[in-house]
């Protein structure tokens, strides 16, 4: 069974300010349960929850990527199962949601990785399957075009970056939880391999900070929700353990400032609607105020992205 992605962020910037925010959107009310329209602003400096504006219909499994002045979120499912192929864009200084460009194909559970100029979305689930398909999203122009497409199909996989490389990490091919790293160039599009994860991984969500990729709780291979960071260089290609996250769950999502990730919603037995911050220097864990609602299959931007 397929579980879920990874949600993203963008290119290096200041620390965060008042008024900054993750915002996380759609998701389901449960494993199967009844996709979401809804959306909610986290606020870094305050740790405060507020609404924000509804997406245009129902979406979980979607994917969100964005830069300093919108986020996008593409594709997922209805609650009936149908995949969108559709983007809606969210402008952060007006709360507006507008369509965006349409891709090729409707597919879900996805990751992306991004810059300021660009946002990759990469791989994820078909009505046929996994793919293997990447797409690239220029945000001044609302436009998209092909990209290098991932060397093997996966779905459920996790995304982060900095403001050059962008790391497409895990995932499964059917039943089989992935290792696989797969890095972008993210002014170009090119891609090359990093390396591995040492344990299979999929569902988890990735943040990051100007120096390091956080993929956190998810799958394993084996079996089981895990709540367990790793942590990757992008500098040194490298992986260590980071501080582990308070609970064990998957189908979850990540935002981050320079500062600070946010580690929200998922499946850990309930649909959950903690938050979870995750400083990056020093590492430390605590537990941030709840989203009104759990949410599963959840996408989360940010409006002060740090790595991609």
């Amino acid at each position: 069974m397929f579980e879920l992605l990874l949600a993203t962020k963008q290119t290096a910037v200041p620390p965060a300010i008042q008024g900054d925010y993750a915002l996380f959107a759609g998701g389901a009310d449960a494993l199967g349960g009844v996709a979401l329209s809804s959306t909610e602003k986290y606020a870094y400096t305050d740790d405060v929850v507020t609404a924000g504006t509804a997406l245009t219909e129902v979406r979980m499994g979607l994917t969100g990527a964005g830069n300093l002045d919108v986020g996008i979120f593409h594709g997922g499912q209805n609650t009936s199962g149908t995949y969108y192929n559709t983007n809606r864009r969210y402008t952060y200084s007006t709360d507006a949601v507008t369509p965006g460009v349409s891709f090729g194909s409707g597919r879900g559970y996805q990751t992306a990785v991004g810059n300021a100029t660009y946002g990759y979305f990469v791989g994820g689930l078909e009505t046929t399957g996994a793919v293997a398909f990447n797409t690239r999203y220029t945000f001044s122009d609302n436009s998209r075009v092909a990209a290098t497409g991932l060397s093997t199909a996966r779905a459920s996989l996790m995304g982060a970056g900095d403001s050059v490389t962008g790391a497409v990490v895990g995932g499964s091919s059917g039943a089989t939880r992935l290792t696989t790293n797969e890095l972008y160039v993210l002014s170009n599009g090119t891609r090359n391999n990093g390396t591995a994860l040492t344990t299979g991984r999929e569902a988890g969500a990735g943040c990051s900070s100007t120096t390091f990729g956080y993929f956190g709780a998810g799958s394993l291979a084996g079996g089981g929700w895990t709540n367990t960071v790793q942590k990757y260089s992008f500098a040194g290609n490298s992986w260590a353990s980071g501080t582990a996250l308070g609970l064990a769950r998957a189908n979850n999502a990540a935002a981050s400032s320079s500062d600070v990730g946010i580690f929200a919603g998922g499946w850990g037995g309930s649909a959950d609607k903690r938050t979870e911050r995750y400083a990056f220097s020093p590492e430390s864990r605590t537990i941030g105020t709840s989203l009104a609602a759990g949410r599963v299959y959840v996408s989360a931007t940010s409006t002060i992205p740090a790595g991609l």
